[in-house]
């Protein structure tokens, strides 16, 4: 079986130079391929899993007061839209979130959308501008 990255090795191995007098006019290079480091950091969310009863369970954390606030809001909103309430703990610049199925007492599919909805949520959040407000005036 051939991989990608095979495939491409032997694609450069081939055209090597051809490739790289070409490099200046394209933005697809060997070097990118082997060199470039993505700018894009992947951070992977996760819920816990907990017992007693079985339910999903992770803590988010803040720097800013305002983005715990505006973070809360947003998930008092979507429980009330998909009728689907979790226990919501907030400590200072900390906000933990369990949610279940009460009535099964253990994860539905309910609570996997609603989890991918907070995580969404969390990421917006996070990604959001916030006007620096200028406290003082001299």
């Amino acid at each position: 079986m051939t991989t990608v990255s095979k495939l491409m090795k032997e694609y450069f191995e081939k055209d090597s130079t051809a490739v790289e007098a070409r490099a200046e006019n394209i933005l697809f290079s060997k070097r990118l391929l082997t060199e470039q480091v993505v700018p894009i950091e992947v951070t992977e969310i996760t819920w816990k899993v907990l017992a007693g009863p079985e339910r999903f369970y992770r803590k988010f954390e803040f720097k800013e007061r305002k983005r715990l606030i505006d973070f809360v809001s947003e998930v008092l909103y979507l429980e009330d839209e998909m009728d689907h309430h979790a226990n919501v703990v907030i400590k200072h610049k900390e906000v933990e979130i369990s949610v279940h199925t009460h009535t099964l007492e253990k994860i539905t599919e309910l609570d996997q959308e609603f989890t991918r909805a907070v995580d969404d949520i969390y990421e917006d959040t996070m990604n959001y501008g916030y006007e620096k407000k200028q406290i003082y005036e001299f």
